[in-house]
């Protein structure tokens, strides 16, 4: 693992694949970002690949939230 913290927005197989080969290197994964669940594809599967807690899971329809913001810095 380097000193890169790496925020992915990801969806679909190749998001999951993504998720898990940045896993499989010890990447460190400081946050990803989802689609809402109504377009979700695989976001369950993302989501517990990536063994991120609920406060590193952000959604795009929320990225222009001041909150969200704050908390992918």
């Amino acid at each position: 693992m380097n000193g890169m913290k790496i925020v992915c927005c990801v969806n679909n197989l190749v998001g999951f694949q993504v998720i898990s080969w940045l896993r499989q290197r010890n990447e460190n994964i400081a946050g990803i970002i989802i689609h809402p669940q109504k377009k979700q594809k695989y976001g369950e599967e993302i989501i517990v690949a990536s063994g991120l807690t609920d406060d590193r899971i952000f959604y795009g329809n929320t990225l222009n939230n001041t909150e969200t913001i704050d908390a992918i810095r």
